[in-house]
């Protein structure tokens, strides 16, 4: 899983030959871009990413997230899309080992960024 893409990109070597990987489009712009002084090479990044392994799904789970009510639910997103591409691993367990450590005032919303991540991928792999 990877939550922003150079994080994705500083870790693609750890990824197995077999492995996918599952990476959020959400770029975290340094200053240096703001004030001007660089610039985010966020195409280059995702041509980098594209050589490295053909298992590789790309989401904008912070727009997933805003859709479900709040961008704080990105993590509840990649883990709704992850179990989209694991299918041995047991989505209802995943959604409730979450909800078990969140306070019940967003338990919906987090069920629904969970939900909204998986048909996303879902509907990618098709």
């Amino acid at each position: 899983l990877g939550f922003e893409l150079a994080e994705a990109v500083r870790n693609i070597d750890k990824l197995d030959a077999r492995g996918q990987a599952l990476v959020n489009t959400h770029m975290v712009v340094p200053p240096t871009v703001y004030l001007g002084i660089s610039k985010y090479p966020s195409e280059q990044l995702i041509d980098y990413l594209k050589e490295q392994t053909s298992g590789l799904v790309f989401i904008n789970a912070n727009e997933l997230a805003a859709q479900a009510g709040s961008n704080k639910a990105v993590s509840a997103v990649m883990l709704g899309a992850f179990t989209a591409l694991c299918p041995d691993i047991a989505e209802t367990i995943l959604l409730e080992e979450l909800l078990a450590r969140l306070p019940e005032r967003v338990q919906e919303l987090n069920t629904c960024a969970f939900k909204l991540g998986k048909e996303f991928v879902e509907g990618e792999t098709r």
